[in-house]
């Protein structure tokens, strides 16, 4: 997902623009992590960049994302770029001790 998503609007509150993308970031990583893990993978991981346009973007862990969408209420911006992207995490066997 990469999206650049408006803060502003002209008949809309801004705390439910804010609560309807929350809403939809959360339903996209529910329905990336419902997908079939390739063989040996063990689950999805995200790799989430956000900022207030896409050249200004830092690179966030999928639980900071929604924190930072709450800071852009209380710095008043009129839109937000959001990057998302899944990607396979395999975990190796411990070795076993003897």
């Amino acid at each position: 997902m990469k999206k650049i998503f408006h803060l502003r609007h002209e008949t809309k509150h801004p705390d439910r623009l804010l609560d309807t993308i929350k809403y939809e970031i959360r339903k996209y990583f529910k329905r990336e992590r419902s997908k079939k893990l390739p063989a040996e993978a063990t689950y999805w991981d995200f790799d989430c960049s956000f900022g207030q346009t896409k050249e200004d973007a830092q690179s966030l862990s999928a639980s900071e994302l929604i924190a930072a969408l709450d800071k852009t209420r209380e710095e008043n911006w009129e839109e937000c770029f959001v990057e998302i992207v899944s990607r396979p995490v395999f975990k190796t066997k411990a070795a076993s001790k003897k």
